[in-house]
């Protein structure tokens, strides 16, 4: 199974959204895609629906589900499927837009797919990190259903690139803070380092915004994880897109 996680800069990127889903129908091809700063093509032949507010059957579901933030940023998060039985699974948050979460059913076994975009708020991503965090607390504890197979991936603004920079290690923590949940930083596994997965000519470095965590209970399952980039992604987002592949077995 393919993954892929990217924020795909659409507010500032709206004249190339049918080159984008062209280019994700056609040339990425994934299975999931877990997307920030997004807006749905429904004219797109993989991606496409209308999206319901009320699922409660995954025989009566979507292939995406999606929220834009407010009324002023008609964009948000999401998670796409390519023609795979999916459902929202909702909960209570004040960060609608930011925050998307999902079951996805495959072959009669459940991923709990999320998609995170940390907005800023004076001047902090921190804040809303954890705030959103504290709301999939339940989730990620196993208390709202059962043990799941968590899938989390999002642009968290937030890289222990920062704390070289400031007084003291907010980002460490809020870092420490998800792998308490057992979550896995699978980019932090295969290169160590940070990689530069979001791009801007006034930066002073490569940074690392985007993330993909899974439950420990997939990591044997990770069968590749990278970073994707060439002159077609540049043109499309300032952000590289995660790819993930996934052997599927529960």
């Amino acid at each position: 199974m393919r993954i892929i996680n990217w924020n795909t800069n659409y507010w500032q990127r709206k004249h190339l959204d049918k080159i984008f889903w062209d280019y994700l129908d056609n040339k990425l091809q994934p299975d999931i895609a877990i997307f920030q700063e997004v807006c749905p093509n429904l004219k797109s032949p993989g991606f496409i629906g209308d999206r319901q507010k009320e699922i409660d059957k995954f025989s009566e579901a979507n292939t995406f589900v999606w929220e834009d933030i407010d009324s002023k940023r008609k964009w948000g998060s999401g998670i796409f499927t390519n023609n795979i039985p999916i459902r929202e699974l909702k909960i209570k948050t004040d960060y609608r837009g930011c925050l998307s979460v999902a079951e996805i059913k495959i072959d009669n076994k459940i991923l709990t797919v999320i998609s995170l975009y940390a907005i800023i708020e004076n001047g902090y991503s921190i804040t809303s990190l954890h705030r959103m965090f504290s709301d999939l607390t339940l989730l990620l504890e196993g208390k709202l259903g059962q043990k799941r197979n968590i899938i989390l991936g999002g642009d968290f603004n937030a890289s222990l690139q920062w704390d070289k920079q400031q007084t003291g290690v907010s980002h460490k923590i809020m870092f420490e803070r998800l792998e308490n949940f057992g979550l896995m930083n699978l980019l932090k596994i295969k290169y160590n380092e940070p990689i530069e997965t979001w791009r801007s000519n006034n930066a002073n470095r490569k940074w690392q915004l985007d993330y993909v965590f899974v439950s420990s209970n997939l990591i044997d399952q990770i069968k590749d994880i990278k970073v994707l980039y060439n002159d077609r992604i540049a043109e499309l987002s300032d952000h590289n897109p995660i790819e993930i592949r996934l052997d599927w077995k529960n």
